[in-house]
């Protein structure tokens, strides 16, 4: 707990490396598989020239015009940074808490911002055999500190906690003083996302932040777009803190023209939860793995023939095909796998070939 852990999925470069060839199925990473929106890569392509003789705007004044549009909060309320990581940092260092919750097993760059503001954190495992469970003693921990980080739906299980238990932690925030950091990155993949995210009760919680991520959803992630909201005056306070030209002219184009591409939005939408669901049930049917159903764009599998995560891994890369090994998540060893949600076809590739390394292991139900 006491060192960086910078392993994440989507890294081809290593995968090449290891696997000695060049073309992949990336499982790792929960990215949209339709790929970025066509409006964006003609809006790039037609003003690539300016955008990049050019400085960018710092203050980011049309894509948060946008966001502000899109999230229905006010401008005032919206930090952008340089993807979703920048700000988890950015925010840290601004409030420097002295300690830190994070329930777990979880995204790992909450953990890495705390050990660079020198904050101590405090992991609270969480319970049920898909780690969704976020009880009372959570609850009375997290009183005790200065922050609290909640990764919802969360990251590595693809699983939602209930509007009322964060309601718990948010109304003991108000009590105590304490802030509540709330990652909703993936929350656009998420049927019915009203009852789960608090966007809309962003003015009723001052020691609320919410994260917002534009990479995953509109598939952008090597152009970083995250966007963190807040009250007004604490967001006024980073802004006056962050780099000055944290967010590439490149990338504000791309997220102001994708925010308002309702086609494209509408298609992944209903694109990922059509596949989602086939490719949950054909996993079902894969003897030695156990998949949780997924709230996400991800779906968490265990491993229960014997098999480690990293064999598993290993099998499928030499095959061409990445998913992420979560042995680097708190509490998960090397039982657990995750799987991003691509195409229909693709996915059938991955379920064949883990039909075959089951049968090869002599897989057994779980």
């Amino acid at each position: 707990m006491g060192t960086i852990n910078r392993q994440h999925g989507g890294n081809l470069f290593k995968a090449s490396q290891e696997y000695q060839r060049s073309q992949f199925l990336d499982f790792s990473a929960n990215i949209n598989p339709l790929g970025p929106p066509t409006s964006v890569l003609k809006a790039v392509e037609k003003n690539l020239a300016p955008l990049i003789a050019n400085y960018p705007d710092p203050d980011c004044v049309q894509l948060k015009t946008v966001l502000a549009h899109y999230l229905e909060v006010r401008k005032e309320h919206i930090l952008v940074g340089n993807g979703a990581s920048e700000l988890i940092f950015l925010l840290l260092k601004d409030l420097l808490p002295k300690k830190v919750f994070i329930p777990v097993p979880t995204f790992s760059e909450y953990s890495n911002a705390a050990l660079a503001s020198k904050a101590k954190i405090v992991q609270v495992p969480l319970k049920g055999e898909d780690f969704s469970i976020l009880n009372d003693d959570f609850l009375a921990e997290a009183g005790k500190g200065d922050l609290v980080i909640i990764c919802n739906p969360n990251n590595p299980t693809g699983q939602l906690f209930s509007k009322s238990a964060l309601a718990k932690i948010l109304t003991k925030a108000h009590e105590r003083g304490f802030y509540v950091l709330l990652d909703e990155s993936f929350m656009d993949f998420v049927e019915n996302k009203p009852e789960f995210s608090f966007v809309e009760e962003l003015d009723k919680h001052p020691q609320l932040f919410i994260l917002y991520s534009l990479t995953k959803f509109f598939a952008l992630p090597g152009l970083r777009i995250g966007v963190l909201l807040g009250e007004p005056q604490k967001i006024a306070e980073l802004e006056g803190v962050k780099d000055p030209w944290n967010v590439n002219a490149l990338a504000q184009i791309a997220g102001t023209v994708a925010l308002q591409d309702r086609e494209y939005m509408d298609k992944t939408f209903h694109y990922i939860q059509k596949a989602k669901k086939i490719l949950y049930n054909d996993l079902q049917k894969i003897p030695g793995l156990k998949p949780f159903y997924p709230r996400a764009n991800y779906i968490f599998c265990k491993l229960t023939n014997g098999s480690t995560s990293t064999e598993l891994v290993q099998y499928l890369g030499k095959r061409g095909i990445l998913v992420r090994n979560c042995n680097t998540y708190p509490l998960l060893g090397e039982s657990y796998i995750r799987i991003a949600v691509k195409s229909l076809e693709h996915n059938e590739e991955l379920i064949r070939n883990l039909m075959t390394w089951s049968q090869e292991m002599g897989g057994k139900h779980a």
